[in-house]
């Protein structure tokens, strides 16, 4: 956007600014434009469903970002997946109270070890990325299948995560709907597959 910008200043037309863009992009650093991927539209209406449209290459992308060799983090989270049980699922809160002061304390949800287990293997394999940009997206739902592609679960464990710092409950919800093990599940069968492609066991 900076450089957009500074192009703007210079008097430069869109077009020229676009192809100043493409020139300089680095594809070894997160935020960048994708080689062979500029397209024409037909009008804005096109063009705004492209920008929606998720591809092959938007899923690799992603997918580039874990970490398939920290073998412990990968183990955390099947193992934590595992244990997790319908307790854990169910969330519970502690409620907003008054202190002695006067002053309140909000409430907030309370998590069990066996979900932050989960949780901080997710992040530590990496499917908790900058490269999805969540809060520019719709939340993510659980397919009615149960089923969430490898891409589409770091999607989601980008959304829960992240979103947690904004609104609590996010983790909650994301536990009890089922999604949290959707995502899970498709991780760790991705590693899976992955491990078995390296002949590895």
């Amino acid at each position: 956007m900076a450089r957009l910008g500074e192009a703007k200043g210079r008097g430069l037309a869109p077009t020229a600014a676009l192809a100043e863009l493409v020139r300089g992009s680095d594809p070894r650093r997160p935020s960048h434009i994708v080689p062979g991927s500029l397209a024409a539209a037909a009008s804005l209406t096109a063009l705004t469903e492209l920008a929606g449209r998720i591809t092959e290459a938007d899923d690799r992308r992603l997918l580039a970002r874990l970490d398939r060799a920290n073998s412990h983090a990968w183990h955390e989270l099947g193992q934590g997946l595992a244990e997790l049980t319908d307790e854990d699922r169910d969330v519970q809160w502690r409620p907003a109270r008054q202190n002695p002061s006067g002053t309140w304390t909000v409430g907030y949800p309370i998590h069990s070890e066996r979900l932050n287990r989960v949780i901080r293997a997710l992040v530590a394999v990496g499917a908790v990325t900058p490269a999805y940009l969540w809060i520019d997206n719709p939340p993510p739902t659980l397919p009615p299948d149960g089923r969430l592609s490898p891409a589409d679960a770091m999607r989601a464990a980008t959304a829960i995560v992240r979103g947690e710092r904004f609104s609590d409950g996010t983790i909650a919800q994301a536990a009890r709907d089922g999604l949290i093990d959707a995502v899970g599940t498709s991780l760790c069968a991705w590693y899976a597959a992955e491990q078995g492609h390296d002949g590895r066991t």
